[in-house]
């Protein structure tokens, strides 16, 4: 049985590997050959008047292209001087200059330091001069003789007047405006030259008439009246000035009248002071004191203050 099945097995192996190949092969289908016509190279043209047509006559574009403006009458602004259409008018602005007050500032700070340092160097001189002329201590010949023995003292408290004299003169100017067009160092030059020279004239003045008429020792003392007030006149001007240069309004207003009643009441005080010591020495009355006061003292202001305002008005 074996054997029969092993030549079975062989028989059915040789019959296949003796059939030939099948000759009906799947031919490629000649029907899906490449076209062979060339595609259409002409461009389909646009018709862009067509288009701008048909968006004109839409009214949504026609909306979205409208602009909205208010209508406003133009004769409403025809005659308003701010809108001038038809003839602007042309603004030319003006060359800025800026005036500080640097010049001011230093000049005060100078005469602060220059008031400190004669403060220290001579402690007494200025407790003196208030008590002597204010008549506070009955020893007033005895602190009279002292301070005449302190020139350098004396000098220099003149020195500070002339100083703060010229500040306060200058702002005086600047108050009334005048000399506008002059800096302010030339302000301050005119004024420490004019009180310098009045004071000096006043000075020799004095000692001539006093040399002439044999009242040496009254015109000496007039003379140390006058000037111990313009010392007590420079150091008490000192924060008046301060005020004036840095303050506006209601402030300076007040600084400013406060100031002038200050100055005039120390002048008013000082005739009053040289009448009474004067008066101790020499035999004069009330009414010939007046005809002096009137000569050297008011007419010389007055005649100054009519060549400053023709001076001023002249240079301008």
């Amino acid at each position: 049985m074996k054997y029969i099945l092993i030549v079975i097995f062989s028989f059915s192996i040789s019959f296949g590997f003796g059939q030939s190949t099948d000759s009906l092969r799947v031919k490629a289908d000649s029907v899906l050959t490449a076209d062979t016509v060339k595609k259409d190279t002409v461009a389909v043209k646009i018709d862009s008047a067509a288009i701008r047509a048909a968006m004109l006559s839409d009214s949504l574009y026609k909306l979205a292209q409208h602009r909205f403006y208010r209508l406003v009458d133009t004769t409403v602004y025809s005659h308003n001087p701010f809108f001038s259409f038809k003839n602007p008018e042309k603004q030319i602005s003006e060359k800025k200059i800026w005036r500080g007050k640097e010049a001011l500032f230093y000049s005060i700070l100078l005469v602060l330091i220059i008031f400190a340092l004669v403060k220290n160097m001579f402690p007494r001189y200025l407790d003196d001069i208030f008590r002597i002329f204010f008549r506070t201590s009955m020893k007033q010949r005895q602190i009279r003789e002292q301070m005449m023995n302190t020139p350098l003292a004396s000098l220099l408290y003149n020195l500070i007047f002339l100083l703060a004299g010229s500040l306060f003169v200058t702002l005086l100017f600047q108050h009334y405006r005048l000399g506008t067009y002059f800096n302010f160092w030339l302000l301050l030059l005119y004024g420490l030259a004019g009180l310098a020279i009045i004071y000096a004239g006043k000075f020799i003045t004095l000692k001539i008439f006093g040399w002439m008429l044999n009242i040496s020792d009254a015109t000496d003392i007039y003379i140390f009246i006058v000037f111990t007030a313009n010392k007590v006149a420079g150091v008490l001007i000192l924060p008046f000035i301060i005020g004036l240069a840095f303050t506006d309004g209601i402030l300076y207003t007040a600084l400013f009248t406060v100031s002038l009643i200050m100055v005039g009441s120390l002048f008013l005080y000082r005739f009053y002071l040289s009448f009474v010591s004067v008066h101790k020495l020499i035999q004069i009355n009330i009414f010939h004191f007046l005809i002096y006061l009137c000569a050297f003292e008011i007419a010389p202001l007055l005649l100054i203050n009519k060549l400053l305002l023709a001076f001023f008005a002249e240079s301008h």
